[in-house]
């Protein structure tokens, strides 16, 4: 019996655990799912955002001075979705845990909206502080360098490779 509740605990527990995404992984993810100069902005931009402060993990949460922010884009919790318990316009129409799980796609949903809003990427309190052009110029070159080839990324995808692949060069 104690064999059984161990091994029900250790399936909630990795039910519960958190998505961290490698930077390519994202980057290609994210332009699978139409964030490649969507409103003129290149993907890079967008991987930034989800790697300050959530670090690409998508269970993240902060309360910064009283305002919460959910998931792997950090989106306030006040203008982007609703808690049920803060006033929020809701902008996307989601509820903020939809924002906590593995499944991005409402997350891009979301960011769409705010990349298409008066603010765009400024609605993003840390993007100006964080994502510099060395930043950017460090994923753009990290991610398409040597992978420029859009073939190679949906081969990957269709085979689930593991997340590390090491490629030798002959």
């Amino acid at each position: 019996m104690k064999a059984l509740g161990a091994s029900l605990f250790c399936l909630l527990f990795a039910v519960n655990e958190a998505r961290v995404f490698e930077l390519c992984e994202l980057f290609y993810l994210l332009r699978s799912l139409g964030l490649d100069n969507y409103q003129n902005i290149d993907v890079k931009h967008f991987v930034c955002v989800a790697l300050f402060p959530s670090k690409m993990n998508t269970h993240y949460y902060e309360n910064e001075n009283g305002h919460p922010y959910y998931g792997i884009f950090h989106l306030k919790g006040t203008e982007w979705c609703s808690n049920g318990k803060d006033k929020s316009p809701n902008k996307c129409t989601m509820d903020c845990n939809k924002l906590l799980d593995d499944d991005i796609k409402d997350d891009v949903a979301c960011v769409k909206q705010v990349a298409s809003s008066k603010a765009g990427m400024k609605s993003w309190t840390h993007y100006n502080d964080d994502c510099t052009t060395d930043v950017l110029s460090y994923i753009f070159m990290r991610c398409t360098f040597f992978f420029t080839n859009d073939d190679w990324y949906h081969k990957i995808m269709r085979l689930r490779l593991p997340q590390t692949m090491h490629i030798q060069v002959t």
